[in-house]
């Protein structure tokens, strides 16, 4: 599972820095600027991901991030692409107010 860091930093976040196989992901409050996925030793950007909408309540994006890498990877996906879909899914997040997402409102893995 990634660990996610805020403010996000060059070093990573401790032991998740480490050598293990698991990546690091970086930005907290920049996230609409992209992510950075820190995996073997190298630095990946993941592009901010264009909302489905008009941008509502940013509240929850991170959180919804995190969800997206956790479903995608469950799924079978690399680390990028579980990025990548991470980034789509909290940019959906950031389409209408408070947590609950509207039927159709999520991306297709």
């Amino acid at each position: 599972m990634p660990g996610y860091c805020s403010p996000p930093t060059r070093s990573g976040c401790g032991w998740q820095s480490s050598t293990r196989s698991a990546p690091t992901v970086t930005r907290g409050a920049d996230g609409a600027d992209g992510a950075e996925l820190h995996l073997g030793g190298r630095v990946h950007h993941v592009p901010a991901a264009v909302p489905p909408g008009p941008v509502i309540d940013t509240n929850g994006a991170g959180d919804a991030f995190a969800a997206g890498i956790v479903a995608a990877r469950a799924r079978g996906a690399t680390w990028a692409e579980a990025a990548g879909y991470a980034a789509r899914v909290a940019a959906a997040a950031c389409t209408h107010d408070g947590m609950e997402y509207p039927p159709g409102l999520l991306p297709l893995p």
